[in-house]
């Protein structure tokens, strides 16, 4: 896919709004809950990781792929996320107990479809670094999915 889920265009720069697109909870189906401008919400639902698109055409990528593109990438940190052929966004996330945004323009990162426990994996980036790190899975954060040729 050439943008995150809710993206209206490919980003032109990390900061590029227009580029951010939703905010899922882990494995939660589109209910309107991803939605920037979506109230406060804290229910999570448990789905799978290929929940939100709903079909079994695209998926989340795995914790090895997302490391395997992150090795691609010229730098490690959000610099090397936009230059690569995804030009990832730092869109930010939605605090899984306010339901605020966070971050927006200063971090980005993406589910992946690997499970830690309670938590899920999710591909990290900011201005400095980039990582695999473990998420709650209540946390909104942003979809980018890949498709098996």
């Amino acid at each position: 896919m050439d943008r995150n889920l809710g993206a209206s265009r490919v980003a032109t720069s990390s900061t590029d709004s227009a580029a951010y697109g939703d905010l899922y909870q882990w494995g939660r189906a589109t209910d309107g809950h991803e939605k920037r401008t979506s109230g406060v919400t804290t229910e999570l639902n448990g789905g799978s990781a290929d929940a939100p698109i709903g079909n079994s055409v695209w998926r989340l990528p795995t914790e090895a792929e997302w490391e395997a593109e992150r090795s691609s990438w010229d730098n490690n940190n959000a610099a090397g996320a936009f230059g690569s052929v995804l030009k990832l966004a730092m869109a930010g996330f939605r605090d899984n107990s306010s339901g605020s945004l966070s971050n927006i323009g200063v971090y980005g990162g993406c589910w992946s479809s690997t499970l830690d426990g309670i938590y899920s994996r999710f591909l990290d980036f900011s201005g400095s670094s980039s990582f695999m790190n473990s998420f709650n899975r209540s946390i909104g954060g942003s979809v980018r999915l890949i498709k098996d040729i």
